[in-house]
């Protein structure tokens, strides 16, 4: 029996405008109204994967939400806010190295600002060293909203920022793989390292992918991990994929 479900979201249930269809949000309402526990599991922030379900009033109240392909988890709404029920940020003695590589390299990169907010759970804000093609893809496709800074590694290098859930790596379209298994080589054993999109490689904790937030999720509502069901379409997806009871891949 079912009684949790995880679905990724671009590719998976919102369609090619980053919205949902009317047959996932009518399947939404079903599994929430049978008291079947969901919860998102993207590599969006919080409220990027909360706003395609905005137009559904409550809708997302009664779901989990989880980020940075796991890295940050929140529960429901109760009480007016949500609560972060895990959370696995980048390990601070990678950081280091991981900043002189882009400096290094000058790659165009994202760090994910994650504080706690007393109503989401979270205060989350991109902040990049500078704009790009691969930023706009980005605004276009989240609605995401930057603030650049050409200062930003000396920020997070000098302690101005804590390590972030997630670092987000803009080689562009034709170095993606290349940068990937570059990443891939150096950092191996130390870091989470994922390609997304067509021009974007992420840097995360080695302990985080969407499984482990996934089995984090079902363990505090009391729930075998037998017991869940995971939706997705990516390589990163692969991880819940395999975990869960049920692992359902898009065609």
């Amino acid at each position: 029996m079912i009684r949790l479900v995880a679905f990724d979201l671009d590719g998976t249930v919102l369609d090619g405008q980053g919205l949902a269809s009317r047959e996932s949000l009518r399947a939404i309402r079903e599994m929430l109204a049978r008291g079947i526990a969901l919860s998102t599991m993207s590599g969006r922030n919080i409220a990027k994967s909360l706003t395609p379900f905005g137009g559904e009033p409550g809708l997302t109240d009664g779901m989990h939400c989880g980020g940075y392909n796991g890295a940050l988890v929140v529960g429901p709404r109760a009480n007016g806010r949500r609560s972060v029920i895990f959370e696995q940020r980048m390990p601070e003695g990678v950081l280091p190295a991981v900043l002189n590589y882009i400096r290094e390299k000058d790659y165009n990169f994202i760090y994910y600002f994650c504080e706690p907010d007393p109503i989401l759970g979270v205060e989350e804000r991109y902040i990049s060293d500078r704009p790009s093609e691969s930023t706009e893809g980005i605004i276009r496709q989240v609605g995401a909203e930057f603030s650049f800074d050409p200062g930003l590694l000396d920020r997070i290098s000098g302690g101005a920022l804590r390590p972030p859930p997630k670092i987000l790596i803009l080689p562009g379209q034709t170095r993606r793989d290349e940068v990937y298994a570059e990443v891939s080589d150096l950092f191996k054993g130390r870091l989470y390292v994922a390609k997304t999109d067509r021009d974007r490689v992420e840097l995360m904790n080695p302990r985080i992918n969407k499984w482990t937030a996934l089995e984090r999720i079902a363990r505090s509502q009391g729930i075998d991990p037998a017991h869940t069901l995971a939706i997705g379409d990516g390589d990163n997806d692969l991880p819940m994929i395999l975990g869960a009871g049920v692992g359902l891949v898009m065609g």
